[in-house]
């Protein structure tokens, strides 16, 4: 069984982290997989249009999103998946771009 204490390993920088959890916080009654299976379906009773908005938001000086994934960040939840290590090693931002890194 793993410490307590054991850190959760990141994708990404702290930043991105604290803008995520921001982000998914109007869903945080939903796991990732939860997340990824509603965008997939584009269930509307699952993610309102303010959750939507948020998770479409980008920053407006770097055209970066806010919520979904970068590039770089998918790469890295592609490298992580590939690696086969354990999703509950992650942080709550990680184990999100993990489980939506892939969606079209």
């Amino acid at each position: 069984s793993e410490a307590p204490e054991e850190a959760k390993k990141s994708l990404t920088s702290t930043a991105r982290v604290m803008s995520i959890c921001i982000g998914l916080h109007s869903l945080r009654h939903l796991t990732p997989h939860q997340i990824r299976t509603a965008i997939l379906a584009l269930d509307a009773q699952a993610l309102s249009l303010n959750s939507t908005d948020l998770l479409l938001a980008a920053d407006p000086k770097s055209g970066q999103p806010t919520v979904l994934p970068t590039p770089e960040e998918i790469q890295a939840a592609r490298e992580y998946v590939e690696s086969g290590e354990s999703f509950e090693m992650l942080d709550d931002a990680s184990k999100f771009l993990v489980a939506v890194h892939d969606v079209p």
